[in-house]
């Protein structure tokens, strides 16, 4: 079976959008769910007690103060399913189509299977759901590692995990602060393969199956300093932590994660607008963010720049599309 673990912290509408659009439409037998419930209210407990006839659900309180890492590695080391299923409270699954493909791809051979959208600017195909066998794995992680670190983007082989956490290989990552380790798994398990066995197999299920909880309002983490903190400092500690295999595609790695996302000109603009973008953590971050060229000084001129300025140029910009169509 595979254990479906969800975190969540004060988000009793993202569980509500859970339950009624993904746990209670399943009518399956490969996934259990597991919700760990840190919330500082009992909404999302009370919210839950409807699904206790439910055998394949399970209700976890933990207390409030306790680290997202923490709590959810606790839980991987507890499992006593074959797989688990690491997924954020942003995401609604149509479990019922998802297990019926999994089941025709051979899922039991996989070690890391990766769930994305059929409508993924990763996806070579979009016509129709397919899964793909990747094979050059340092390769994958180094288009795929942004993708990875995703609460939500990968089913993992529950032995293999425990593994890498046992033998102290995943002890480097998780420091006192947010880290990214749930991706850096997945490589030290591909670390871990002998010489002469590949063991380590990974595939990708493209699926019309998964898409976000309308639900998510918030990005918790992404307020002042803690953004540069965990999407600079701490990123480019976790890359560098990679092992040795992975060194020819370390700033591959930091660059794309970059582009996908969290530095694309886009979410800059936004976290400008929002107040995040201050020319003072730009610059108090100035050598994290020049790891990789081309960065910092659009970061520090657009931190500069009065929003008022900007609001203006994005309904110029706007106005100008509209002309042109």
């Amino acid at each position: 079976m595979i254990q479906v673990i969800i975190p969540t912290y004060n988000r009793e509408l993202c569980i509500r959008y859970l339950i009624e659009q993904s746990i209670e439409p399943y009518k399956g037998i490969l996934f259990r769910f597991l919700i760990l419930d840190s919330s500082t209210s009992d909404d999302t407990e009370m919210l839950c007690k409807q699904l206790n006839h439910c055998k394949q659900f399970e209700y976890q309180r933990v207390a409030s103060d306790v680290q997202p890492d923490d709590k959810v590695v606790n839980a991987i080391m507890h499992c006593s399913d074959d797989y688990y299923w690491l997924l954020g409270d942003g995401n609604l699954v149509d479990f019922n189509g998802i297990e019926q493909t999994l089941l025709s791809a051979n899922y039991k051979e996989y070690d890391v299977l990766e769930i994305d959208s059929l409508e993924s600017k990763r996806n070579p195909i979009r016509r129709s759901e397919h899964f793909i066998e990747r094979s050059n794995l340092v390769s994958y992680i180094a288009t795929n590692f942004t993708y990875l670190t995703y609460w939500g983007s990968s089913i993992i082989n529950t032995t293999r995990a425990k593994e890498c956490f046992l033998n102290g290989c995943m002890d480097k990552y998780r420091q006192d602060i947010l880290s990214w380790w749930s991706a850096c798994l997945i490589c030290e398990m591909i670390n871990t393969d002998d010489a002469n066995v590949v063991r380590t197999k990974a595939g990708t299920l493209y699926t019309k199956a998964f898409k976000g909880n309308p639900g998510k309002k918030d990005r918790s983490w992404a307020n002042g300093e803690k953004y540069f903190l965990t999407t600079f400092e701490v990123f480019n500690r976790d890359i560098k932590l990679l092992p040795e295999m992975f060194s020819s595609v370390k700033k591959d790695i930091i660059k794309n994660f970059r582009d996908d996302l969290l530095v694309s000109k886009r979410y800059l603009l936004q976290l400008k607008l929002g107040g995040v973008l201050s020319t003072q953590y730009v610059k108090k971050y100035k050598r994290e963010i020049q790891i990789v060229k081309g960065y910092y000084l659009y970061m520090l001129l657009l931190s500069l720049t009065p929003n008022a300025l900007l609001v203006g140029l994005q309904k110029v910009y706007r106005i100008g599309k509209k002309v042109i169509k």
